[in-house]
């Protein structure tokens, strides 16, 4: 079980996220910021053949509408993805390609391009 809190950097600053629950416990693991402005979910499923696991960090805030200047709550998502088939690959290796990815998306070039739409 993961620890609880969680916290997540943002800004220069540690964001606490205490467990919130579960809709379904040891599927779903649900961590909120005081304010309801930060969510981390942890998931896992299964299927007959393939292991999925998922760590999202969701993010609201308030908007302004540049045409009529209304404020809109909007939000957004990032995902990390782990889809592997039940038996071929050790954790290690998943740590390496996992690692290997994380070093990727932290390259600044790499990550402006893909929150640029360039693929």
């Amino acid at each position: 079980m993961l620890q609880d809190p969680q916290n997540v950097p943002h800004g220069g600053n540690d964001v606490p996220l205490p467990r919130v629950g579960s809709t379904n416990p040891g599927k779903v693991g649900t961590f909120r910021s005081a304010d309801d402005t930060f969510e981390l979910k942890v998931t896992q499923n299964q299927t007959a053949g393939r292991y999925r696991r998922e760590v999202r960090l969701n993010h609201k805030t308030i908007s302004t509408d540049p045409l009529d200047d209304s404020r809109l709550n909007v939000s957004s998502s990032i995902i990390f993805t782990v889809d592997e088939p039940k038996i071929g690959y050790t954790n290690e290796e998943l740590a390496n390609l996992s690692a290997a990815l994380v070093a990727w998306i932290n390259v600044p070039e790499n990550l402006g391009k893909l929150l640029g739409g360039e693929i």
